[in-house]
């Protein structure tokens, strides 16, 4: 009367196995692509940050044009809105911003830096 349990057979412990593959493959490409665009928009939020400030602080009279193209880092310290500066002078994969000062309009341009130098605007001020 007893019946005797039947345990998975090889092609179905395959089956599975390969399924699970599959399923983990596609997560990893969508997260990927996740990651990407969580790059972005931080580096976007941070450009947005700097010009901001930036910006202020030429507007309000607290840093000449040419102070804050070349001593970005103080000017940001000096203004007191910025929590992480040395994070805020880099993009999200480590490369420094290049600051403009746009003086027939007054304001600041943030723009990455495509060449991949690794040289940021906190060490110009030192």
């Amino acid at each position: 009367m007893y019946r005797k349990a039947h345990p998975f057979t090889l092609i179905e412990l395959m089956l599975v196995i390969t399924l699970i593959g599959i399923i983990g493959a596609v997560v990893g490409v969508n997260m990927r692509g996740g990651l990407k665009k969580g790059k972005e928009f931080q580096t976007n939020q941070a450009m947005r940050q700097l010009e901001d400030i930036l910006t202020l602080e030429l507007l309000s009279g607290s840093a000449e044009a040419e102070e804050i193209e070349t001593k970005t880092k103080t000017v940001l310290k000096r203004s007191g809105l910025a929590k992480d500066v040395d994070k805020l002078l880099k993009d999200a994969q480590g490369n420094a911003f290049l600051i403009s000062v746009n003086r027939e309009e007054g304001r600041v341009v943030v723009e990455q830096d495509r060449s991949n130098k690794k040289k940021s605007a906190s060490e110009e001020d030192e």
